[in-house]
């Protein structure tokens, strides 16, 4: 979804996340500082809960990280910027989210 600031892309994001019953969830942004305000509403909105915020932070630090919250019945909000995953070639790390069955809002 693209849209400009205050268009309500948070909002409908949490309802198409409920509606779906979504187990991860990719939030693809062209810019990392809007990551913060992403884990807020992640963390701060009850219908979230379950949860994991995670972002290429995340990832670094674990590279198994996913599987293991998907293996502990965690529901994942993934971050990434188009830059993180921007290259020549498919990231060995990344491989395994273009293999997954998605919806695409």
């Amino acid at each position: 979804m693209y849209a400009v600031m205050r268009f309500g892309k948070s909002f409908t994001f949490r309802c198409w996340v409920i509606e779906l019953d979504a187990k991860i969830v990719f939030i693809l942004s062209a810019k990392n500082d809007v990551s913060e305000e992403w884990k807020k509403t992640i963390e701060g909105y009850i219908k979230f809960d379950g949860f994991s915020f995670l972002n290429s932070n995340s990832i670094l630090q674990n590279e198994t990280i996913t599987k293991e919250k998907i293996e502990a019945g965690e529901k994942i909000a993934l971050f990434l910027t188009l830059q993180y995953l921007y290259g020549g070639l498919i990231k060995t790390k990344h491989k395994k989210y273009l293999r997954m069955k998605l919806t695409y809002c």
